[in-house]
């Protein structure tokens, strides 16, 4: 790839090379990622280390190859993350120190983001 081909080309090659189906790397970081969003800790730990051990290899590729073979579609992979049981399970308070023997009890609670609380307060009382 040289830097002689229009923009477009160039970002259509590298989408195409990033989600290419030999290229794991992309759909376990994404799914990775959104199951740490929705639930506290991701399946990999810590987040940007993808190559370390899942504490649930199965379910990490399970969930990326669907994730793959559904069109990288992100609202389905929510979907399918949001409706399963385990989501449902109780939030759970989790020590700072963390194990190398995770073991899953259900969702992390977690504190609001500033964001997140300041748009609950204004939903609240209509004030923008």
């Amino acid at each position: 790839m040289d830097g002689t081909q229009p923009k477009d080309q160039r970002m259509a090659r590298i989408a195409e090379l990033t989600t290419a189906k030999d290229n794991g790397f992309f759909s376990r970081t994404i799914v990775n990622r959104i199951w740490a969003l929705l639930y506290g800790r991701g399946l990999v730990e810590p987040l940007d280390m993808i190559e370390h051990k899942a504490w649930n290899p199965e379910l990490l590729d399970t969930l990326a190859q669907d994730f793959v073979n559904n069109g990288y579609d992100l609202k389905k992979l929510m979907r399918q993350i949001m409706t399963s049981r385990s989501y449902q399970w109780p939030s759970v308070r989790v020590a700072e120190i963390r194990d190398k023997d995770y073991h899953f009890d259900g969702p992390e609670v977690r504190r609001l983001t500033g964001e997140e609380f300041y748009d609950t307060l204004s939903r609240l009382t209509g004030v923008w």
